[in-house]
């Protein structure tokens, strides 16, 4: 029984990582383009995201950043090799990038003013939430400096 639960779990685990890479294989074109632009502003957030059944992840991700360049952004783990192989990272090209102010994200736990940023992924909406104590006007304004479009 113990090795079935074994090959069960190497096989969920496999099939995930499958799905990260083709994602990332898919979206190569678009880091490419992120991160050949300089840099304007970088920080340290939280972040949630929207999962595939359409609602908020319930874990707040931490040790992520944001990256905002001349006309694009991106949301990814501190470590970018890491959050390739998890799936933690998402790019934007600002102009096709809306923004708004939303508490929804906290599921009610501790509730937060969250940046919600929504944009495309291979023609598949993604959402997106970053939070940092103190410093989301800075963040608010980064984003719409970079070209993103307030709501």
């Amino acid at each position: 029984m113990q090795y079935i639960l074994w090959a069960a779990g190497a096989i969920v685990f496999a099939t995930a990582l499958a799905k990260t890479q083709r994602r990332r294989a898919k979206t190569k074109p678009l880091r490419r383009a992120v991160l050949d632009q300089n840099i304007v502003y970088r920080t340290r957030v939280d972040a949630k995201y929207v999962t595939n059944i359409g609602s908020w992840s319930i874990k707040t991700l931490g040790g992520m950043e944001l990256i905002v360049r001349t006309n694009t952004f991106q949301v990814s783990l501190v470590f970018p090799v890491l959050g390739g192989w998890l799936g933690s990272e998402w790019y934007f090209k600002s102009d096709e990038t809306k923004i708004e102010w939303s508490s929804a994200p906290s599921h009610r736990i501790l509730d937060r003013n969250w940046i919600i940023i929504r944009g495309t992924e291979n023609g598949n909406p993604v959402e997106v939430a970053v939070w940092k104590r103190d410093t989301q006007d800075v963040i608010w304004g980064a984003l719409v400096t970079s070209g993103a479009l307030p709501s």
